[in-house]
């Protein structure tokens, strides 16, 4: 019984895990997805209509047919990021798709110097993060609705 608990936590770490690649680069839901979650400090679990494909599908049934979102800004004079997200009622249900691309250019490129503890720059390069999502929302009562996004 407690093996199986552990796989099962197991399994839960594995999926929701955070996956780092070699650099370090920002995570475009820290800083908001749209204007009013960037003004607001990030906080993005209030929104909903086509953003909501994002973070929490289950509000993307706003009372419209259609709901469409298209957002660009620049963060610290370095990172542009974009986001389009559209969604369509059907029914009780809703579908929804959305992309988020951030670009980042002229990091610098650094090198250990021999016999010290100190760097130098060794030229500069580029970063490009992109993100695809589809959600699905289903209203199965008035007060309660559940989506998922992949």
């Amino acid at each position: 019984m407690k093996a199986r608990l552990y796989q099962v936590l197991l399994l839960i770490i594995i999926f929701t895990a955070n996956i780092q690649g070699f650099e370090n680069s920002i995570e475009l839901s820290d800083a908001g997805l749209s204007a009013a979650s960037i003004g607001s400090g990030g906080i993005i679990g209030g929104a909903s209509g086509s953003v909501a494909v994002f973070d929490n599908p289950a509000k993307m049934g706003n009372g419209y047919e259609y709901s469409g979102s298209v957002f660009q800004t620049t963060l610290l004079n370095d990172v542009n990021i974009k986001n389009f997200s559209v969604s369509k009622v059907h029914g009780k249900s809703t579908v929804g798709f959305g992309y988020i691309g951030s670009r980042e250019s002229g990091i610098a490129k650094t090198k250990k110097l021999e016999g010290s503890e100190e760097f130098a720059r060794e030229g500069f390069y580029n970063s490009k993060t992109e993100r695809y999502y589809v959600g699905y929302q289903h209203q199965t009562t008035e007060r309660l609705s559940f989506g998922v996004t992949l």
